[in-house]
C-alpha cells in the first residue's frame, strides 16, 4: 500500500506492570489488527530487565503479527534521559530509520531532526501531586512534555481531563491535544468458566463473607483512608478485600480487611464478579481503568464526580464526592440497593461498549496521519 504509514512504537513501558503497560501492548495489537493499519516497528531500552524486553517484546510481535526487526537497546533510562535531553544525541533518525512517525513512551522523548513524534500522555498526577513524585522522575516527566510543547507534537490524552491539563499545566495548542480513551485490557478478560467461585476465594483469600472491593497503589491521591472511613460503617456485614502492589504493606492490621497483593489475571476477574462493590473514589485521575474492568464483570462501581472518573464512570457509576465520607457513603447504600438491579446492569455493559481497542487504534492512527501531514515544526 503506497500511503502507508510506517510508525516506530517505543513499548518500553511494558516492563512494568502498570496501566500504561497495558495500553502499550494493547494499543499495538490493535493498530496492528487494523486492515489498513501503519507498519509498526518495536523499539524499547532497558539495561537491567534487557533479556525480558526482547522476550516480551517477540511475545508481542507474535501476537499481534508484526514482522519487522525490532531495535531493543540496552540502555538504562538514566543513560537515555541524559544522552536525549543534555548531550542532544541519539536521534530518532538513528534508532529508528525511515519511519514515518516515532511514537514514544511519555517519560522518555528522543530528540529529532524531522521525525514527527507523537505520544500519549496519561495523567498529570505528578503534577497535581507533586509531593508524590520522585524529583528525577518529575524532571523526566517536565522534560519530556516541555519538548513535545517545543516540537508542536500531536499529543494522545487517555481522557478530556488529561487533555485540559496538558492545555493549562504546559500550554499545548488545543488542536494538537487528541483525546483517544483506553478499554478494557485483553489481560483484564477472563472467560465466565474460568473464574473462580466463592468457595474458591475463600479458600485462597479466607473471604468468607460479601466483601467491598479495591483495587490501585495506596498513596494519597488514591484516598483509601476516606473510603476505609465510610467502610467502616458496613464493616460488620461486608469485608474489605484490597489488592494491589505498593502501599498496603504499611496498613495496620483491621478485622474485616483482607490485602492481597499479586494477584493474578484470574484472581482479579473472579474479585470484580464477586465483589459487592468496587470502591474507587479518587481524589484524581487520568482515566481509570478499574472503573472498565469492574463494569465489565457486572461489578457495582463508586467513582468520583470528577477528573476522568466522571467520564468513564459516567451514569452506569454511583457518583459521590471523595472529600466526603458521608457521600461515599451514601454511594455505598445505593450501590447495595442498586447496583444488581437489570437497569443497573445495561448501564454498565453499554458503558464498557463505549470503548474498544478498535476504535481508538483507528483514532491513533488518525493522529499519526496528522503528525505526517504536519512534519516536525521546530527543533
Amino acid at each position: 500500500m503506497a500511503d502507508q504509514l510506517t510508525v516506530g512504537f517505543d513499548i518500553t513501558s511494558v516492563l512494568y506492570n502498570r496501566g500504561v503497560s497495558r495500553y502499550t501492548s494493547n494499543m499495538v495489537r490493535a493498530l496492528a489488527a487494523l486492515d489498513e493499519g501503519p507498519t509498526l516497528r518495536l523499539f524499547g531500552s532497558s539495561f537491567r530487565a534487557n533479556r525480558q524486553l526482547k522476550t516480551m517484546t517477540k511475545n508481542l510481535q507474535t501476537e499481534s503479527g508484526i514482522t519487522t526487526k525490532p531495535n531493543i537497546l540496552s540502555f538504562p533510562p538514566a543513560f537515555l534521559s541524559r544522552m536525549w535531553y543534555q548531550v542532544g544525541r541519539l536521534h530518532i533518525e538513528s534508532l529508528m530509520p525511515k519511519v514515518d512517525v516515532f511514537h514514544a513512551w511519555e517519560e522518555l522523548i528522543p530528540p529529532s531532526y524531522k521525525t514527527p513524534v507523537v505520544a500519549t500522555i496519561h495523567d498529570l498526577a505528578i503534577f497535581k501531586f507533586p509531593e508524590l513524585a520522585h524529583p528525577q522522575t518529575k524532571e523526566r516527566h517536565t522534560l519530556a512534555l516541555k519538548r513535545l510543547s517545543q516540537y508542536g507534537s500531536h499529543v494522545i490524552a487517555v481522557s478530556q481531563q488529561t487533555r485540559t491539563d496538558l492545555i493549562e499545566l504546559f500550554s499545548f495548542a488545543p488542536d494538537h491535544v487528541h483525546v483517544v480513551p483506553e478499554a478494557v485490557p485483553l489481560e483484564s478478560i477472563v472467560s465466565k468458566t474460568d473464574l473462580l467461585s466463592k468457595e474458591d476465594l475463600e479458600e485462597r483469600f479466607g473471604i468468607k463473607r460479601p466483601f467491598f472491593l479495591w483495587v490501585g497503589i495506596n498513596e494519597p491521591r488514591k484516598n483509601l483512608s476516606r473510603m476505609m472511613d465510610a467502610w467502616r460503617s458496613f464493616s460488620t456485614e461486608y469485608d474489605l478485600v484490597l489488592v494491589g502492589s505498593s502501599g498496603l504493606q504499611s496498613l495496620k492490621p483491621e478485622q474485616g480487611v483482607k490485602v492481597i497483593s499479586g494477584a493474578s489475571r484470574q484472581d482479579l476477574a473472579s474479585l470484580y464478579f464477586h465483589a459487592t462493590l468496587l470502591l474507587f473514589a479518587s481524589l484524581y485521575e487520568g482515566f481509570g481503568l478499574p472503573i472498565l474492568e469492574a463494569f465489565y464483570y457486572q461489578c457495582p462501581v463508586i467513582t468520583s464526580n470528577n477528573s476522568s472518573m466522571l467520564e468513564v464512570g459516567d451514569d452506569a457509576a454511583f457518583l459521590v464526592d471523595p472529600y466526603e465520607v458521608e457521600s461515599i457513603q451514601g454511594g455505598m447504600k445505593d450501590a447495595i440497593a442498586k447496583g444488581k438491579s437489570a437497569a443497573r446492569q445495561k448501564l454498565m455493559k453499554k458503558q464498557v461498549d463505549r470503548f474498544s481497542w478498535e476504535k481508538s487504534a483507528r483514532m491513533t492512527l488518525d493522529v499519526y496521519k496528522a503528525a505526517k501531514a504536519e512534519g516536525k515544526l521546530a527543533k
